[in-house]
């Protein structure tokens, strides 16, 4: 199971602490991907239930000195940057942008449409993009959605459920595939 939080430790070293209360969850739970923001003490991070790109994944907003998290968006996200009053986020297999109060953690308005289909991993919950903090945007043109894994998939081509992951053995340089 997954059930990772995020921990802080200042660069002078000392003991890590929790960043973030990962919830106990059945199906494992996954905080990643943090993106501190401009004060240098609020971040957001990804909650992901599974660790994989779905529908209940969350953008979070949080502080490195406490006082809780606050839910920014819920849906299938990937990874996510801030520049300049926006939040820039993969969603759906787009890059869609929010207009984003970074001292608050809300977003205002509907979202903007960046990318059609930009580069995104189903199973890391990663978007291939990058922006700049005078605004610059770089991305990978992609399908939309991507990721090295054997899916069951039904006749008309709906992925189902997925029944392995590759990845290198840790004992080698081998790549190798385990079953879920």
């Amino acid at each position: 199971m997954l059930f990772r939080s995020l921990y802080r430790i200042p660069v002078s070293g000392g003991t890590p602490a929790k960043a973030t209360e990962t919830p106990a969850t059945t199906g494992g739970s996954s905080d990643r991907w943090p993106h501190f923001l401009p004060d240098g003490k609020n971040f957001l991070f990804m909650r992901s239930p599974n660790g994989l790109a779905e529908e209940n994944n969350e953008i979070r907003f949080a502080s490195v000195e406490g006082g809780g998290e606050r839910l920014v968006a819920r849906g299938k996200f990937y990874s996510f940057q801030y520049s300049s009053g926006w939040l820039l986020a993969g969603h759906n297999g787009s890059l869609e942008a929010f207009k984003f109060n970074a001292a608050t953690g809300m977003t205002t308005g509907a979202s903007v449409q960046l990318v059609d289909k930009i580069a995104s991993d189903d199973v890391t919950s990663a978007a291939v993009f990058s922006v700049s903090s005078q605004g610059l945007l770089l991305y990978q043109e992609g399908l939309g959605v991507s990721g090295d894994r054997h899916v069951w998939a039904d006749a008309t081509g709906k992925q189902r459920t997925p029944i392995s992951d590759f990845g290198l053995d840790r004992k080698s340089t081998r790549l190798n595939s385990s079953h879920l």
